[in-house]
């Protein structure tokens, strides 16, 4: 058996599928492994290279975002927003999801082996600072299955909330996700 760790290791994609052809090999990731366009680049090319593949699901913050009482299948487009604060990809989800009436779900960075996680606070800042939203619009904020809030950016950004956290800004809502986020 092969031990591997970090995303690193596999995005030597050659080197990586000439150790499957030789050992039985896990590959183990955070979340669904399938949510990620790197495992799924991944399995095709494994399949392709006629090496087995197994696939074992795991939770994932796309079923676990279930518990904020938003209707799953009213989420658009997801985005993250960076470390680096290119936040193009999160304003065009923004934006699209805004005129269609969708949820946005936003994934907060985060680098596992440095243990760097980006807090709400910081991905607000960038948030406002880009004016993608305004200190007035009210927003989901937490770390699913711990402390989620439904306040306004100028409330959230004043607390301190723990990490891993996402960010959902509401599209439009059912009066029963209404009342659901009411008690949150």
């Amino acid at each position: 058996m092969v031990r591997l760790s970090g995303r690193d290791n596999i995005n030597g994609e050659k080197e990586f599928l000439e150790k499957c052809k030789k050992s039985n090999i896990a590959l183990f990731v955070l979340g669904d492994p399938l949510a990620a366009t790197t495992h799924i680049d991944l399995v095709e090319a494994a399949k392709t290279a006629k090496i087995r593949v197994e696939i074992i699901h795991n939770t994932s913050i796309f079923s676990a975002i279930g518990e904020l009482g938003l209707q799953l299948y009213k989420y658009g487009r997801t985005a993250t927003i960076p470390f680096t604060g290119k936040l193009q990809s999160v304003k065009e989800s923004i934006k699209n999801n805004k005129k269609s009436g969708l949820h946005t779900l936003l994934l907060l960075d985060l680098d596992v082996e440095l243990n760097m996680f980006m807090s709400v606070k910081e991905a607000l800042k960038l948030l406002l600072d880009a004016k993608l939203v305004t200190k007035q619009t009210k927003i989901i904020a937490g770390k699913i299955g711990a402390e989620v809030y439904y306040d306004k950016a100028a409330e959230l950004i004043e607390k301190d909330i723990e990490t891993p956290s996402i960010i959902v800004i509401p599209g439009k809502l059912h009066f029963r996700e209404k009342e659901f986020l009411e008690i949150l």
